[in-house]
């Protein structure tokens, strides 16, 4: 397989969709108390279930790095894991949850870096981490391999990434049809970052994987959000169609809540000692 131009072909279909990739932070400012909801909806069970898969190596004199931290998705949980936890994360408004559910679970060892991954300086952080961590981040970069070798100059231990599998929300997929007339073909689910082990497979990488199932618990409202910014990348987000969604969210739910159970791959390796 040549994943450089599998790649760059899904990359450039995202372009000719018109879906935005490496979003700034003004995306992420609108979208961050909904996140921050998300994790905290069934007590970080994504975070905690992806560091609980890689607990054999997690020692708690680590020092460890997440990229695109959001409102603690992975830091939350893997602060309480290692010694200090550095977060980058662009968003003013998600480093303001973060902080703040940081705060609300006691945890002090968190540092944020107020900047993108795009902006830091590799020599700053060159082999000062244990572990370089980041979660569903990697299809916003058309140079991935780049991205993939500065997680590696930055980590002085392992490499971690995770990624949602398994498909979209099924209430996406039955809405599709009636929205967009035609069939669901996958044009929201997660994909990309599933590449990620055959590129490292051919640079004769050993790469740990597992997967993890988690659950999330959402308001009615906060799905129904969630429901229209997925489609809002296809089509035009009209009072008609948040009224359908609303009506389709409500009728999948109980006593209000709207409950998603999903799975997501954890992948690990570790950097060799000429790395």
């Amino acid at each position: 397989m040549n994943w450089r131009e599998v790649w760059g072909r899904k990359y450039k279909e995202r372009a000719s969709a018109g879906i935005k990739t490496e979003l700034g932070s003004e995306y992420w400012d609108k979208v961050a108390e909904d996140y921050s909801q998300w994790n905290k909806s069934n007590d970080y069970e994504y975070g905690r279930k992806a560091i609980e898969a890689m607990k054999e190596i997690i020692n708690l004199d680590f020092e460890a790095l997440d990229i695109g931290a959001g409102p603690g998705t992975l830091a939350i949980p893997f602060a309480k894991a290692v010694l200090k936890m550095t977060a980058i994360e662009p968003s003013p408004v998600m480093r303001k949850y973060l902080l703040r559910n940081a705060r609300e679970e006691g945890i002090q060892n968190i540092e944020v870096m107020n900047r993108s991954w795009q902006e830091v300086d590799d020599f700053d952080i060159r082999k000062r981490f244990d572990i370089v961590a980041c979660s569903h981040l990697l299809w916003q970069f058309a140079d991935v391999d780049k991205q993939l070798e500065r997680m590696e100059h930055a980590s002085r231990g392992y490499c971690y990434v995770v990624h949602p599998a398994g498909g979209t929300d099924p209430m996406v997929k039955a809405l599709w049809t009636e929205v967009m007339g035609k069939n669901y073909a996958g044009e929201v689910d997660p994909d990309l970052d599933d590449l990620v082990f055959v590129m490292l497979r051919q640079r004769e990488i050993l790469v740990n994987v597992k997967v993890i199932d988690y659950t999330t618990k959402l308001p009615v409202e906060q799905e129904v959000r969630l429901i229209a910014r997925l489609l809002s990348k296809h089509a035009e987000v009209t009072p008609a169609l948040m009224e359908l969604i609303g009506k389709s969210v409500l009728g999948k739910s109980r006593n209000g809540v709207y409950e998603t159970r999903s799975n997501a791959v954890v992948m690990w390796w570790e950097m060799l000692p000429s790395e």
